[in-house]
């Protein structure tokens, strides 16, 4: 269906009304993707507070987990009340861990796990679930250009944000930071707010004509998922394509200079995962359009194995390559999970559906550590290290095929 037909059944609606809202998305994702850079933030808060490296760290986790129930909570929230009371509701839990934490008291730096861990985190799921949702909804017909664009733009943040964070934590210093950062969030939520919305009545029916499959589709409540089979299997095939990449990205320098590869390449390797990551979130996420999200999920682990075999004895541009490809593949399921949730389960409570499949990434995030320790010896990585990942690659691919 092309681009003025789908629109004109809407009768009221014109062509850039869903394209505006996917670039408002698209800049809300790349502000709330500051989640993704403690890293620039870690040092300079460490020697502020005079805080050990292991305490500051945690901020991260605590980021995540926190992120999680933001997306849980989050997806609730949309489906009752729509997306621009929820993106509004994120960016003020967003905006304020920002401008609490440069109050912290300098004796009392733990406080950052609750106010950048927790509350920045927390906002910045609930974001995210209500952008990704929203867009699956008025690009339903192409709901893998919508879902890929989404959340590369979340990952792509990365990219943007950190050199100018790191610029100003280098110039003012890390309380000025904080506050120049939640200013600037407040103005982009208070304005970019005002254009979220969901398709008017009428609007995804029109763009489901034609396609027999998605017409004729059921819409699963969030009560009704978690008492099916298929959204387990789901969870499953999920959390177990991401070990690989949670296992092996904190040694993926140290790997890769053991390896053969020299220092400067075995740091563009970390910074390859980030490109890497980004591009498999639209290619995966873009390629189901073509070929089906179950499909796609079966590729994206079958990449993964191969990666995990290779990465066994693989040396020198080789093992880049696997570094770049387990990346991608890791990227790839945050870009297809949407699609899978909308091809299985419909549109209409998206959020809260999608929110809780952030529990197989909590339960990853979790166990992956864990493993990561059983597999090594004394830290050091052995061949352990992949032939773990790769058994949970195949049961997840097995699980993948039933979905």
């Amino acid at each position: 269906m092309s681009e003025d037909v789908s629109i004109g059944l809407t009768g009221n609606l014109r062509a850039p009304s869903r394209v505006r809202h996917l670039v408002v998305s698209v800049i809300l994702q790349l502000c709330i993707g500051i989640y993704y850079i403690w890293g620039v933030f870690q040092e300079p808060v460490m020697t502020y507070f005079d805080w050990n490296p292991t305490k500051a760290s945690m901020t991260f986790y605590v980021m995540i987990v926190a992120n999680v129930l933001g997306n849980i909570i989050g997806g609730r929230i949309y489906d009752r009340t729509g997306p621009r009371f929820t993106v509004y509701t994120g960016g003020a839990f967003f905006t304020c861990g920002m401008l609490l934490s440069s109050l912290v008291p300098v004796h009392m730096p733990w406080l950052i796990y609750l106010t950048y861990g927790v509350i920045t985190g927390f906002g910045s799921g609930i974001v995210y679930t209500t952008n990704v949702s929203s867009n699956q909804k008025w690009w339903v017909d192409k709901s893998g250009l919508a879902s890929g664009v989404t959340v590369t733009a979340f990952g792509a943040a990365t990219i943007l944000f950190a050199p100018v964070v790191n610029r100003l934590l280098s110039s003012f210093g890390v309380v000025a930071t904080f506050r120049m950062l939640a200013v600037f969030y407040a103005v982009m939520f208070s304005i970019f707010g005002l254009f979220v919305s969901d398709p008017p009545g009428g609007f995804e029916d029109g763009l489901r004509k034609g396609s027999a499959k998605k017409e004729n589709q059921r819409h699963y409540s969030a009560g009704e998922v978690i008492r099916m089979k298929k959204f387990y299997i789901l969870l499953a095939s999920l959390m177990l394509l991401i070990p690989t990449y949670y296992i092996l990205n904190p040694i993926f320098k140290t790997l890769g200079q053991a390896r053969g590869l020299s220092e400067s390449l075995a740091v563009g390797g970390i910074m390859l995962t980030g490109a890497a990551s980004a591009s498999g979130r639209m290619v995966a996420a873009k390629m189901s359009d073509y070929i089906g999200s179950k499909r796609v999920m079966q590729s994206l682990y079958l990449i993964m194995i191969a990666c995990v075999i290779l990465g066994i004895f693989a040396k020198g541009i080789v093992f880049l390559l696997v570094i770049f490809f387990v990346a991608f593949a890791y990227g790839g399921s945050a870009g297809i999970n949407p699609v899978l949730i909308t091809d299985l389960f419909g549109t209409k409570h998206i959020g809260s559906v999608l929110g809780l499949t952030g529990i197989a990434i909590l339960a990853a995030g979790i166990l992956s550590p864990i493993i990561a320790g059983v597999v090594s010896v004394n830290g050091n990585p052995t061949s352990w290290t992949f032939i773990v990942p790769g058994i949970a690659c195949l049961i997840g691919l097995a699980l993948a095929s039933r979905l």
